[in-house]
């Protein structure tokens, strides 16, 4: 599954790019934060990997 969304990640830096969008989006990343509660450092982790595969 994470694979999957690494894939996807890659192509939304690749689309970002394209569209002169930056990368981080504080905003967005704070809310799924908030949501995630108990999981929060999960997806902390999944957000920062991701932000790093958009940047290939």
């Amino acid at each position: 599954m994470l694979e999957k969304r690494l894939e996807v990640a890659r192509e939304i830096g690749t689309l970002k790019a394209a569209a002169g969008l930056p990368i981080i989006d504080n905003e967005r990343e704070r809310e799924v934060l908030e949501r995630a509660k108990k999981f929060r450092r999960v997806f902390e982790a999944i957000i920062s990997v991701s932000r790093n595969v958009q940047h290939l």
